[in-house]
């Protein structure tokens, strides 16, 4: 088995604390409000389970995946509509792990 260089460790490591960073819901859409992503009737709503932000809701075509979005207690960083979010509004690994910590 080759040794990993140092950059390959802290890569893997990374790779590791993103695949287990997690945020409740409520913290999650205050920091996506901070980060100017949804404004703050969209997070108040989001974060009460009552509505969905506008920029969350194309991207959750079956009642099933807007349901789980509205009631889910956590929202983790390796969940499918991080990343469609992260590819479609263009943000860096930085700024989606900004949402998480």
């Amino acid at each position: 088995m080759a040794k990993r260089t140092p950059a390959e460790l802290a890569e893997k490591i990374l790779e590791h604390k993103r695949a287990t960073m997690v945020t409740t819901r409520g913290q999650f859409a205050v920091r996506a409000y901070n980060a100017g992503l949804i404004t703050e009737a969209e997070a108040e709503n989001w974060a009460g389970g009552n509505s969905l932000p506008a920029l969350v809701q194309p991207y959750l075509a079956t009642l099933e995946a807007k349901v789980e979005a509205l009631s889910t207690p956590n929202i983790r960083r390796d969940a499918p509509l991080i990343y469609v979010l992260k590819a479609q509004l263009g943000l860096t690994d930085s700024q989606v792990d900004g949402l998480f910590v």
